[in-house]
């Protein structure tokens, strides 16, 4: 039997663009062996067979479905990165950043919005609907689809690589919203499992929904056999309102709330969260959270401030440096990948923060346009930042390329 690859560690280190071509190219490598082997035992009689071609056979059979497994959970991983911020590879630098574009249509505060790889816009409101904005051909957003069917705010949203949007509700329901044959949204189905508000959305890359509320739990859901959502797992700890739940690469979950603290759930033995840490320092609602490659938190509170936490030598996160610059609530945050924070506060303004020669942050630039607080921003690799606002409206902002040589 040819040797297999189950075995074989690459010698360096690959792209996940690369590791997934290679898995493609082992894929093949089986399926000939196997198509060989095969054609060996067609030429053979029924009873010149032997167990141990058979079983060979079947074992190379084996290797080829799981190495198919594998290369669906690995382009399955590489779709969800277009659609998280935390795996943006680069963000063109800019500055003097101005409003090119003010997007209208909503009646009520923009609560949440995500834009997608190809441009799209989807953002939800304190009016009830979701309305989903694409470029015409002028180049100028308009809303393609509006989305109605909730009977109170819409807090949270997240749009998957398959284009099902998951959103929740002040009416204290999910709704998963799919395609139908004429490509317009409707709704597929509608979790109610919530005892109030749903105040956080978080869909994993296996498709697991993660909703907080205020009624101060943390529920999982699942598909059953039957393709429907079910609660598989309730997690309480948190004496208020959650606000926010993100995920870190090695799967454990952290939460924020109106309790004022940070929460950090892990997987026990038996695979049920538990809290392993909770962060207290925050002095106010802990109202945003990322959660980075090298498992720093970033936070943003009502206490005016950004906290970013690091491991300290047992393991245990620890304030490394305090943010001051918003003259009120931090509602929403992203960090880039040369460590660029970009922020939105209460106090209308977008804050961009830079490294100074000592590795502090320091506000370089002060984003002014929004006529009242400003709720999620979104930047994008080319540099624009999108923001949503209680003024009802979204803005598109871009600046000039910050040049090498001539800041």
């Amino acid at each position: 039997m040819e040797k297999s690859f189950e075995n074989q560690i690459p010698q360096q280190e690959l792209s996940p663009k690369q590791d997934l071509e290679q898995s493609f190219e082992q894929l093949k490598v089986l399926e000939q062996q196997y198509t060989n082997q095969l054609e060996q035992l067609d030429e053979k009689d029924t009873n010149e067979i032997t167990k141990e071609e058979l079983s060979s056979l079947e074992e190379l059979k084996k290797q080829i479905e799981s190495r198919i497994e594998e290369i669906e959970d690995k382009h399955s991983i590489l779709e969800w990165k277009k659609y998280d911020s935390r795996y943006l590879e680069s963000v063109i630098e800019k500055k003097n950043y101005k409003v090119v574009e003010t997007l209208r249509g909503h009646n009520g505060y923009v609560k949440i919005l995500q834009v997608l790889p190809d441009g799209t816009i989807v953002s939800g409101s304190s009016d009830e609907t979701i309305k989903i904005w694409k470029k015409d051909q002028t180049d100028k957003y308009q809303v393609s689809e509006t989305l109605e069917g909730y009977s109170s705010y819409i807090y949270d949203l997240q749009v998957l690589p398959d284009d099902t949007i998951v959103s929740g509700s002040w009416d204290n329901t999910i709704k998963i919203w799919k395609k139908d044959q004429n490509g317009k949204y409707q709704v597929s189905e509608t979790l109610d499992a919530h005892d109030n508000w749903i105040s956080s959305i978080y869909v994993l890359s296996d498709n697991t929904i993660i909703s907080g509320s205020y009624d101060k739990t943390i529920k999982i859901w699942k598909k059953d056999q039957n393709g429907k959502y079910q609660v598989s797992e309730t997690l309480e700890g948190h004496d208020s309102c959650i606000n926010v739940i993100r995920s870190s690469l090695s799967g454990a979950l952290i939460s924020g709330s109106d309790d004022f603290t940070i929460k950090v759930w892990e997987k026990d033995e038996s695979g049920k969260y538990q809290i392993s840490e909770t962060l207290k320092n925050h002095n106010g609602s802990v109202n945003i959270l990322q959660f980075l490659s090298d498992d720093r938190i970033i936070s943003g509170s009502d206490d005016r401030d950004i906290k970013i936490w690091e491991k300290d030598q047992n393991g245990k996160y620890q304030v490394s440096e305090i943010l001051e610059g918003h003259a009120i609530p931090v509602n929403t945050l992203q960090v880039l990948p040369d460590n660029r924070i970009i922020s939105g506060s209460n106090d209308k303004t977008i804050k961009i923060w830079k490294k100074d020669r000592r590795g502090k942050y320091q506000v370089s630039e002060t984003l002014e346009g929004h006529k009242n607080w400003v709720t999620v921003l979104q930047v994008l690799s080319d540099g624009k930042i999108i923001s949503g606002s209680h003024d009802q409206t979204i803005k598109i902002w871009d600046g000039k390329k910050l040049s090498r040589f001539f800041l």
